[in-house]
């Protein structure tokens, strides 16, 4: 059993989730074991950061909606095999706490970590090692590490597929990726450029946005804030709103969630996917800053 530091409770949710509590001066955060799974991120005086969905938790061994899902060792759907399920491996499975602390700035470092074993090879034959750390202050850091365990070179996608809280999504705006080229997933994957403007919101929006590592900014003009997300190692942007009629056609997310969430995805998913050699491993990271 792992020590935890003040400020840090090992729960259980009376449909049996494991999950950690974190409650420091700072913030509170809420971290589930399956799928190592920020649900809930809160600086004092602020508003919740990430959105969840309205239908609640699902039942253990089934994917969260909302917060931040781990997605590895693919984005999306299974390149070959639509029967896996989306978006990888591990959302789906717990994770272990290998170790919790307090730094030297007062703010709780958790540290989660799960492998490949025998049940994964149909899906994903590459061994691996999956790691994250999850920093909790006044800023949010989460750190993913693929670490390849296995004796042949093998590729992935990853995403940290974070689903931010906002008051009205007809009102938000999403800055930082002016002239980046993506794939319009709800035009036929057709190749555009982002213009000068700041992305807004008028429709269902699933954009892949390539080749970038810049820093955005969703701007909240009802909950009157902006939300910095920060990211290193991470060469792919996803932007996602379901707006109406895909919000009620999905069982797990109520039917007017659209309005009040925005997905600003860190991945290195479709051409930028990573290939890691024996023994490598690769990093991504993400910091997320309410101002």
């Amino acid at each position: 059993m792992v020590n935890l530091p003040s400020g840090v409770r090992l729960e259980r949710s009376d449909i049996g989730h494991e999950y950690l509590n974190v409650a420091t001066d700072a913030a509170e955060a809420t971290v589930y074991l399956q799928g190592a799974h920020v649900a809930h991120f809160q600086p004092v005086g602020e508003q919740p950061v990430l959105f969840m969905s309205s239908m609640g938790l699902p039942q253990p061994g089934k994917a969260i909606r909302g917060g931040v899902p781990v997605c590895f060792p693919w984005f999306s759907s299974h390149k070959t095999d639509p029967s896996m399920p989306m978006h990888g491996l591990v959302r789906q499975r717990n994770w272990q706490l290998d170790w919790a602390d307090r730094d030297e700035l007062g703010r709780i470092v958790l540290g989660l970590s799960i492998s490949w074993d025998e049940s994964m090879f149909t899906a994903f034959p590459g061994r691996f090692k999956l790691s994250l750390n999850i920093t909790v202050g006044r800023e949010m850091e989460l750190a993913l590490t693929a670490l390849n365990t296995d004796n042949r070179a093998w590729t992935f996608e990853e995403a940290l597929h974070t689903y931010f809280h906002v008051g009205d999504i007809q009102k938000v705006s999403v800055e930082g990726l002016a002239g980046v080229g993506y794939s319009d997933k709800v035009d036929n994957f057709a190749k555009k450029i982002q213009n000068d403007q700041p992305i807004e919101f008028t429709g269902q929006t699933d954009r892949v946005y390539h080749q970038t590592a810049a820093t955005c900014v969703v701007h909240d003009r009802v909950l009157n804030r902006k939300i910095e997300i920060a990211k290193q190692h991470s060469l792919t942007t996803v932007v996602w709103n379901p707006w109406i009629e895909k919000a009620k056609a999905m069982d797990d997310f109520g039917d007017d969630d659209w309005r009040r969430m925005v997905c600003v995805e860190t991945a290195n998913t479709h051409e930028q996917a990573v290939t890691l050699q024996p023994g490598e491993s690769h990093t991504m990271t993400l910091g997320v800053r309410v101002m």
